[in-house]
């Protein structure tokens, strides 16, 4: 008679712990990919937001946002013949114009603002290609007003965009639900959640045939929520009749 067949192993999913542990190194990777301390500075060299993937623009962005413009002070900035004499960049510049990028590889000015969110490349100059015709700074006619230009000009929605990410305290969460709100809501959440993870481990009913207020059994749940907020005066605040209508 032939051998058995040995048993057909079915593949195993993974593990609560493992699984978490891989997304945990999924994560990981991620944020040392967008380490703050090995992206390129230099606004010349370093790689344009469009050519990461798109779930990645944000990390990428706020990365860069953390380190701000690359503004290197330098005791003499490289002159090259400009027209009819010879010229340099300024850093001067920088307290007029703080979104001004210089790059000393190239001996260019960039716009970081338009380099982080300018993605269809409207004003390549500043965000690609780089700008070196000095001659043309200073006066009405000065390159860098031209670029900043009208109000609703593709660089005011590309500060705009800086500005919000920047200053955290405009971050919508923040606007419509301040810390001591998302404190309390936790509470409330952490409270509900362990009612219920004690009353499925033990396999116990939640409700009860009557759950009104004037019920003296008003069911397995709400009692237990009751009892913490008995142990606890912050817990009891917040749940039941004196949590929000729609919690």
């Amino acid at each position: 008679m032939p051998p058995p067949s040995p048993p057909i192993c079915e593949e195993q999913p993974p593990s609560e712990p493992q699984r978490v542990e891989s997304e945990n190194a999924i994560v990981d990777s991620q944020r040392q990919e967008f380490d703050t301390n090995s992206l390129e500075r230099d606004p010349g060299l370093h790689p344009q937001i469009d050519t990461f993937l798109p779930n990645q623009h944000d990390n990428v962005q706020r990365a860069y946002i953390m380190l701000g413009p690359c503004q290197p002070k330098l005791n003499e900035y490289p002159s090259h013949f400009d027209g009819n004499q010879m010229r340099r960049f300024n850093g001067s510049w920088y307290k007029q114009f703080p979104w001004l990028e210089y790059s000393v590889h190239y001996d260019k000015a960039f716009c970081f603002p338009c380099f982080l969110f300018n993605i269809d490349h409207s004003h390549k100059a500043f965000s690609q290609d780089g700008f070196r015709s000095w001659k043309q700074i200073g006066g009405k006619d000065c390159v860098f007003l031209t670029h900043v230009s009208i109000i609703n000009s593709p660089h005011h929605f590309a500060m705009q965009k800086w500005m919000d990410l920047k200053n955290h305290s405009h971050h919508i969460d923040k606007v419509v639900q301040p810390p001591h709100e998302v404190r309390r809501n936790r509470l409330r959440h952490t409270t509900t959640i362990e009612g219920i993870r004690y009353l499925a481990n033990q396999g116990m009913d939640f409700r009860s045939d009557d759950a009104s207020c004037d019920s003296s059994d008003r069911g397995n749940f709400i009692e237990l929520i009751k009892a913490f907020a008995r142990m606890n005066e912050e817990v009891e605040k917040l749940v039941l009749k004196n949590a929000p209508f729609n919690a």
